[in-house]
């Protein structure tokens, strides 16, 4: 898939997602997500968006510096009701390393 049409799928899957959950998926300030969120998603969303969109969004999501920078800085993941799960010290040394991955020249 083009880049640019994997984009578009994103930011159209955004517009929908963040007015149902506006504090789990802010684009400035992200939250870590529980691994439940994208079965949580498929659920919320049955008719409304296909597993594949669903799974491209979280892909584009959870693979951002900022998403890895969250995951440094809290200690919980959340899913949407907000339940929390411990994020460990293998998630954080794992964030770190994708993000010097990415800040790399």
């Amino acid at each position: 898939m083009k880049p640019s049409v994997k984009q578009k799928i994103y930011e159209n899957i955004f517009k929908i997602i963040v007015v149902d959950f506006p504090k789990l998926f802010n684009p400035v300030a992200p939250t870590p997500l529980a691994s439940i969120v994208k079965s949580q998603l498929h659920y919320h969303y049955d008719k409304k968006l296909s597993p594949e969109c669903i799974h491209l969004f979280l892909g584009v999501w959870t693979n951002r510096i900022e998403y890895h920078r969250a995951v440094l800085q809290h200690n919980h993941r959340f899913d949407l009701a907000r339940a929390q799960t411990e994020l460990t010290d293998s998630h954080k040394t794992h964030a770190l390393k994708i993000i010097q991955t990415m800040l790399r020249p």
